[in-house]
């Protein structure tokens, strides 16, 4: 799952800069897929500006690096509206799409087909909805599994039948997949919530909805290509009637007296002893899910698990477990013949970045601060480079077939000095790149305030004495680059007088 960022003197333009380094960190980490969503809004009368700062990743970057790209068709499509109003039962027949609709449904309909439209076979599937069985757990309420059939239906009915009439060229619809969106383990947050219902539940009566049998009757087969599913093994474990929990579970967080939100109180609930492994977990649910399947007469339905990730920032989570995560889930669930695709959550992590309920979820470390002027209320180093490649992303490398492929990217970069010196006093700072397998030769670009930037080519290691003319707290940044990417890190240093 990727997100794009703004130059904050371009508001209105696309960050080029950014979204190339991230294509090529992705083809580093040897990505085939990517799971972009769109985002909408205000009103239609911006749809078209909107979509189009995704163009220079689909039409450019995604081509140059060999991604295929999965569109998530999710309720940011209709970011003016709360989630809930897909249920809202005040629905009228449209002379478009016919009976049931109600004006969330419309407008959605018409900006997925908008996107669809732009990109034609430039996108290689489409995710219909994230986790609509969480939607509005926050107060028990769940938007109804029935309005959730209906949108996947007309969307998929206008995607093959209605639009492909066009008098353009339309055979690129054809290798196109649509996936219903992934549901989430834990509904409706969890076993106790009121009005639970299960994903299982919730996946029949999609499938018991007028809209799908109705669909089947016409044309001998179900409206999708993929079943999407989030096997997050914490959120498993609280949607089970019975809880077994795992207390090595890498998707385990521990509690904190801050949580107050109801999903958040149950991801961060005390587990007992260990009792089944994460595996076991996600292999039990997908193979409920796929008796759910047999039932409804769709038994070879495959599986998109479009979500699957470990967040980093956790108490007593790692880096470290996180790979280890990464490794066991992505070989295990490749097992599965069942399962047509996998995606880790996520590129990046996101607000906040410390405390009990840090989001460290991505394979790469990009600063940030927390600031609401931002999309997603961070504001993103502005050309994408990141602190720190974690192991996930050379545990994923390696398991894309890319370990012993050159060129290797520097993975970090560790930057030893004084904490304190004095004014018109050098001070000796050192640079060590970590990883002895990074590509070199290595590029270390220093800057500072009020002084010259210095630019050394070099190998694992680089040295510079540095002179302030100026008290106070300054700043030595530095960037490493080599044939395969950048890092970036800071070190602080307080500038005195002399005594």
């Amino acid at each position: 799952m990727v997100r794009f960022w703004h130059l904050p003197w371009q508001p209105d333009r696309p960050n080029y800069a950014a979204q190339d380094q991230m294509g090529v960190l992705l083809e580093q980490m040897g990505v085939r897929w990517v799971r972009l969503e769109f985002h909408i809004d205000h009103s239609d009368a911006y749809s078209l500006t909107h979509v189009s700062l995704n163009d220079y990743f689909i039409n450019e970057v995604a081509p140059r690096h060999n991604f295929k790209i999965l569109g998530l068709l999710g309720f940011q499509l209709v970011r003016e509206r709360a989630p809930m109003e897909l249920g809202n039962p005040a629905t009228y027949a449209d002379r478009v799409y016919g009976d049931g609709i109600n004006t969330y449904m419309r407008t959605w309909l018409d900006r997925a087909r908008m996107i669809v439209s732009r990109y034609h076979g430039r996108i290689a599937a489409y995710e219909v909805l994230n986790e609509p069985n969480l939607i509005g757990y926050h107060d028990g309420s769940f938007l109804e599994p029935e309005m959730v059939a209906r949108l996947q239906a007309r969307f998929y009915r206008f995607f093959h039948h209605i639009d492909r009439q066009s008098r353009e060229d339309q055979f690129w619809r054809d290798h196109i997949q649509i996936i219903l969106g992934a549901l989430q383990p834990a509904s409706q947050s969890g076993q106790h919530a009121l009005h639970y219902r299960s994903d299982r539940d919730y996946l029949r009566a999609i499938y018991d909805s007028d809209d799908f049998q109705q669909y089947y009757a016409t044309y001998g087969h179900f409206p999708l290509d993929g079943l999407g599913y989030h096997p997050y093994p914490k959120e498993i474990f609280v949607s089970l009637a019975t809880p077994v929990p795992d207390l090595g579970s890498a998707m385990t967080p521990q509690p904190s007296p801050e949580h107050t939100d109801p999903m958040m109180e149950h991801l961060l609930a005390p587990t007992p002893l260990p009792q089944i492994t994460d595996l076991e977990l996600m292999n039990q649910r997908l193979d409920e899910l796929r008796g759910v399947l047999h039932e409804v007469g769709d038994p070879q339905q495959p599986f998109w698990i479009t979500e699957i990730g470990y967040n980093a920032g956790y108490p007593h989570h790692t880096d470290v477990l996180q790979a280890e995560f990464l490794r066991t889930a992505f070989t295990r669930l490749a097992h599965r013949a069942d399962v047509a695709a996998i995606f880790w959550f996520k590129y990046e992590d996101f607000p906040p970045a410390s405390g009990p309920r840090s989001q460290q979820w991505g394979c790469v470390r990009i600063p940030f601060i927390e600031h609401g002027s931002c999309p997603g209320g961070a504001c993103y180093d502005v050309y994408g480079r990141p602190e720190q490649l974690r192991p996930a992303f050379w545990t994923y490398r390696e398991l894309a077939g890319k370990a012993s492929i050159s060129p290797e990217p520097p993975s970090y970069v560790t930057i030893t000095g004084p904490l304190t010196g004095t004014v018109g006093m050098p001070s000796l700072f050192t640079a060590t790149t970590a990883r002895e397998s990074t590509t070199l030769p290595v590029t270390y670009h220093w800057q500072t305030s009020h002084q010259a930037s210095m630019i050394n080519e070099s190998g694992l290691q680089d040295t510079v004495m540095l002179t302030w003319d100026r008290p106070g707290v300054q700043h030595v940044q530095l960037e490493i680059k080599n044939a395969a990417g950048t890092i970036i890190s800071t070190y602080p240093i307080t500038i005195t007088h002399a005594p």
